[in-house]
């Protein structure tokens, strides 16, 4: 699942991604209001489907060069293609990477890595929520 929750609680509908070969639409029938979904055979995501949920995040954010928006992510392979580093790019959809799960191969810092990327959410939640941050709150 491929979800997006801005700083102050608004979300954009959910991404599915089933671990099939094909993805049949019947497999999101009885799902939240507006989600998408998409398969491979893993059930992990790529970067294909990952620019189709950039490209249903962009519809409901409507984020512009002018009207930016900030989305912060994990760094995973799936998130630095081509595709959606432009796509992006064109559409005022600023993308912060933590670093790769580095913090993992250091056993006893996995708590601090997740520390200090709670710790930087809080800050931008609290500057969205106090209205020192500009942009996109994911609000229509």
């Amino acid at each position: 699942m491929v979800l997006a929750v801005s700083a102050i609680g608004n979300s954009v509908p959910p991404m599915f991604v089933f671990p099939r070969v094909l993805f049949k639409d019947h497999f999101i029938i009885n799902g939240p209001p507006g989600c998408i979904g998409t398969s491979y055979p893993s059930g992990w995501i790529k970067s294909e489907s990952f620019l189709t949920f950039i490209k249903h995040f962009h519809g409901h954010v409507r984020s512009s060069k002018g009207n930016p928006c900030l989305l912060v992510l994990d760094n995973h392979e799936s998130h630095l293609s081509i595709e959606v580093l432009n796509f992006c790019k064109e559409n005022g959809i600023v993308m912060l990477s933590f670093p790769p799960v580095a913090c993992n191969r250091h056993g006893d810092r996995v708590g601090q890595c997740a520390g200090a990327k709670r710790a930087t959410f809080d800050r931008i939640s609290e500057r969205a929520q106090s209205g020192r941050l500009s942009g996109n709150g994911f609000g229509r």
